[in-house]
């Protein structure tokens, strides 16, 4: 990590006040260390707070954090949270867990593997995407001009046959909901996860809507996005889960 990079990150805190990250986790032992030594240089301020949700890993997961944060306590390091349980839930169950816990001003969801990472913020600070409004919400985008994806070509062309069934279901006009990283406000947050009932890969589409319950705005924001190796995701069965999850939803809320 360098210097500059850790300035920005302190510069994000300092323009958002206080924000929780918070970190679905479900068998990410191998990356697990990765992170916590990113968030060992950049976990530099009271007002930062990291909400880890086990999702019923079966791995050495749980302990690694519990481990973690036993450490990052003893050394009297700011606010890390371990949410657990037994049985495996899905994605958005374990969000939902950390939002309810959240006490920032801002929530951030992202991914164990930092495909993006913290310092997108700043990125959307300095280019003045942040509004003074607090009904907004930010979604990163890997397809909107500007961002800069490294991926590998069969899961481009599956996220993009994917988008396609997507918007024929419910002709939604978010053009990348399946990115994890997503900036919300605590004046609603809570509320919209609480009313949430979709816990599958398709838990995103199912926030859009109650965003939009809730007139929430939805703003699309290009990121830098970065495929790792060991994702739990099979691209073809979970997009037919997907897109089964998508229909249920549709017929929800129409």
């Amino acid at each position: 990590m360098f210097k500059a990079e850790k300035n920005q990150i302190k510069k994000t805190i300092s323009n958002l006040k206080s924000i929780s990250y918070i970190f679905p986790v479900f068998n990410e032992e191998e990356r697990l260390i990765n992170l916590f030594k990113y968030l060992d240089k950049n976990i530099t301020h009271k007002n930062q707070e990291v909400i880890f949700v086990n999702d019923g890993s079966f791995d050495s997961s749980k302990t690694l954090i519990k481990n973690y944060i036993v450490k990052k306590n003893r050394e009297n390091k700011y606010n890390f949270i371990l949410i657990t349980y037994s049985k495996n839930k899905g994605k958005g169950f374990a969000l939902k867990k950390g939002v309810q816990n959240s006490k920032k001003e801002w929530v951030l969801t992202l991914d164990v593997d930092l495909s993006a990472k913290f310092s997108e913020l700043n990125s959307w600070l300095n280019k003045k995407y942040i509004l003074k409004e607090k009904n907004f919400s930010y979604f990163g985008s890997r397809i909107l001009s500007g961002a800069n994806v490294d991926a590998i070509y069969i899961r481009k062309f599956l996220g993009n046959i994917f988008r396609i069934f997507e918007k024929i279901l419910i002709n939604s006009r978010v053009n990348d909901t399946q990115c994890g990283f997503k900036l919300y406000h605590k004046s609603y947050v809570k509320k919209v996860f609480k009313s949430l009932k979709t816990f599958g890969f398709a838990h995103d589409v199912e926030i859009i809507f109650l965003l939009h319950k809730y007139n929430i705005n939805i703003k699309e924001l290009p990121i830098n996005w970065t495929h790792k190796p060991g994702s739990k995701i099979n691209i073809v069965l979970d997009s037919i889960n997907m897109i089964y999850e998508i229909i249920k939803i549709k017929l929800r809320y129409f």
